[in-house]
């Protein structure tokens, strides 16, 4: 299946609700994919195997993850510590360093919630190669290679569901990484928004900054990592479309204000900031100052939850031909709001193109 950019999406797998994500413990509930016999073996459990969850993976097959005869087995782990993380990180990157982590499927995985390889040929939902399978081999591999595919790559979350939200996702997979968390650097969480005209009077805007704050108090967490989420509000050949524009500057200016503290109500278009637009401002504002006070109390502010490192981009980026990219929004710009001035518009257009560089 291919996104909206014609990438391959590759499936994953939705997090358990109660997963034993501690390397070394063993589930012990019945929706685990795998059991132990009597020989100390693992198999995948029938009531998995025969509901289809893991047809995906091939013939299941038997393991043996006791390490008591690991290094005789394997000579592999004969090999120096530096050899063996050398051979990690050839196997365990993908080709073009991205991994993207979709999750709509109806089975539960007690382990760490698998990444896909991301392909360069169309795949069907469940046609997807879990990347790091060397943790499957033995016990000492798998406390070896557990989340390794987290340091060498980027990870994308994606939104294809209308019941979950892409930081949703990302949020839940967070919580059962433990200390594999620190490998991440760089992800993409890209969402799904539907456009909103500069006469709709609801709150949708509300409703994601609960998401954006914890995502940012991850990311005060931890600094070594990176993220850039993007909207599907606006792309510039879509910068016609009044509807679609408004929906990002409204998004914008709202996130602005809850996210970092700063009015920008000098970005709306002058052709859609009347006497209406302004009392809609007005509600904005009181509607984030509200916000703010129900989510964290009266003493906390922006500052405390203000990261550089989260940044909002519009949902394409502009290719090697920015100059293009300027003509096609300023004719487009012109097209849906004639009668604003060229300093309007090249103000606007300056921070739309901000926006598509730098984030905000």
């Amino acid at each position: 299946m291919r996104d909206q950019d014609g990438d391959t999406i590759m499936a994953g797998t939705s997090l358990s609700q109660n997963p034993a994500a501690i390397v070394g413990s063993q589930p012990t509930n019945n929706n685990v994919p795998y059991q132990k016999d009597s020989d100390g073996d693992v198999t995948m459990s029938e009531s998995v195997a025969d509901d289809g969850a893991f047809q995906r993976f091939g013939t299941l097959r038997k393991y043996n993850l006791d390490s008591k005869h690991a290094k005789r087995r394997f000579p592999f782990l004969r090999l120096p510590g530096e050899l063996r993380n050398r051979i990690y990180f050839y196997i365990l990157t993908a080709k073009n360093g991205r991994l993207r982590y979709l999750s709509p499927g109806p089975y539960n995985v007690a382990l760490l919630p698998p990444l896909w390889v991301d392909r360069p040929v169309p795949m069907l939902l469940n046609g997807g190669v879990e990347l790091n399978q060397i943790k499957y081999t033995c016990r000492q591999i798998y406390k070896e290679a557990r989340g390794l595919e987290l340091r060498y790559n980027d990870i994308a979350f994606l939104e294809r569901s209308s019941t979950k939200k892409a930081s949703e996702y990302f949020l839940d997979f967070v919580v059962y990484l433990g200390p594999s968390a620190k490998w991440i650097t760089n992800v993409t969480i890209k969402a799904q928004s539907s456009a909103r005209g500069p006469d709709d009077d609801d709150d949708w805007h509300l409703e994601p900054v609960d998401r954006f704050i914890a995502i940012a108090g991850w990311c005060k967490s931890n600094p070594q990592a990176t993220v850039h989420y993007f909207f599907e509000d606006l792309c510039y050949e879509d910068v016609g479309n009044k509807a679609s524009l408004w929906g990002f500057l409204l998004r914008a200016h709202f996130i602005s204000l809850a996210l970092r503290d700063v009015d920008s109500n000098l970005l709306i278009p002058g052709a859609i900031t009347g006497t209406k637009m302004q009392n809609r401002l007005r509600k904005l504002r009181t509607q984030v100052n509200q916000f703010l006070r129900n989510r964290s109390g009266a003493r906390h502010t922006p500052a405390q939850w203000e990261c550089s490192r989260f940044r909002f981009f519009p949902a394409k980026k502009m290719g090697r031909d920015p100059d293009r990219v300027v003509r096609s929004v300023m004719k487009r710009w012109n097209e849906a709001y004639p009668g604003q001035t060229k300093e309007t518009r090249h103000r606007i257009v300056s921070h739309l193109l901000e926006w598509y560089q730098m984030g905000f």
